[in-house]
C-alpha cells in the first residue's frame, strides 16, 4: 500500500508544485557523535565522518546516544537523525533549478532545519503511516507519523488503517503537530522547548542544523 501511496503522494505534489529534470546526488555528512553507519548499495556498513559524499540507496543508521548531521544541499538544508535511527535515502538529484530529495524514515527521528523548497523542487519523507511534504519548513518527524513544524509550513499525508489518504497541512509561528491520533493541534510549548534544544546541540565536525 505504501507504494501506491507514495505514487499518489508524488503526483500530487507535481500538480501543486511544477517539476523539473533533475540530476546528481546532493549528500554529505557535515557531524557525527557517537556511533553511526552507513551501507552504500552493494558495499558494506561503515562509520559515518564528517565530509563523506552520500549517495542514492544510502542508508543510515545511529546507535543508542548517538546522532548524525546529513546537508541535502543549500536549498533542501541539514537533516540530523538523532539516536537509533535508520534512514534511506531513495532518491537525491539536484539542479541549478531545482532539487529532489526522497527519504524513507524507516525507525527513529529527523530533525530539519527550515528547507527553503522552490517552486518545481520536491522534498519528502516516508514513514509507516503516511509522508511528509516539507515546503520551507523547520521540523521534527518521527517515523510513527508524529509531525511538528517549528517554523514555515508542510503537508503530511497520513494513510489510516482501512481508510483513504488523508492530507494535513501544516503551518507556523505558532507551532503545530501532527499524530495519527489526534490531527493537527497547536504544539505545546515544552515540546517546542524540547526541540529547540535537541536541534541546537552542536555535534563533532559539523555545526547544529539550523
Amino acid at each position: 500500500m505504501m507504494k501506491n501511496i507514495a505514487a499518489w503522494f508524488t503526483a500530487f505534489f507535481l500538480l501543486a508544485w511544477g517539476s523539473s529534470a533533475a540530476e546528481g546526488p546532493r549528500a554529505e555528512v557535515s557531524g557525527v557523535i557517537g556511533v553511526a553507519t552507513a551501507q552504500m548499495p552493494g558495499g558494506p556498513e561503515e562509520p559515518l565522518r564528517p565530509g563523506m559524499p552520500m549517495i542514492e540507496g544510502a542508508v543510515l543508521r545511529t546507535a543508542s546516544g548517538a546522532a548524525a548531521d546529513l546537508h541535502l544541499g543549500n536549498e533542501l538544508g541539514v537533516i540530523r537523525l538523532t539516536q537509533n535511527t535508520m534512514v534511506t535515502l531513495e532518491k537525491l538529484h539536484s539542479t541549478n533549478n531545482s532539487s529532489e530529495a526522497y527519504l524513507h524514515l524507516q525507525h527513529g527521528t529527523i530533525l530539519g532545519n527550515g528547507a527553503m523548497v522552490r517552486t518545481g523542487s520536491r522534498y519528502q519523507i516516508k514513514t509507516a503511516v503516511g509522508i511528509a511534504a516539507i515546503a520551507n519548513a523547520a521540523f521534527r518527524l518521527h517515523s510513527e507519523g508524529y509531525f511538528v513544524v517549528i517554523e514555515g509550513k508542510a503537508q503530511f499525508a497520513h494513510v489510516p488503517a482501512g481508510g483513504d489518504v488523508q492530507v494535513h497541512p501544516l503551518s507556523a509561528p505558532p507551532a503545530v503537530y501532527f499524530s495519527p491520533s489526534e490531527g493537527v493541534k497547536e504544539a505545546p510549548k515544552p515540546l517546542v522547548k524540547e526541540i529547540v534544544t535537541q536541534s541546537k546541540a552542536r555535534l563533532s565536525g559539523g555545526k547544529p542544523p539550523d
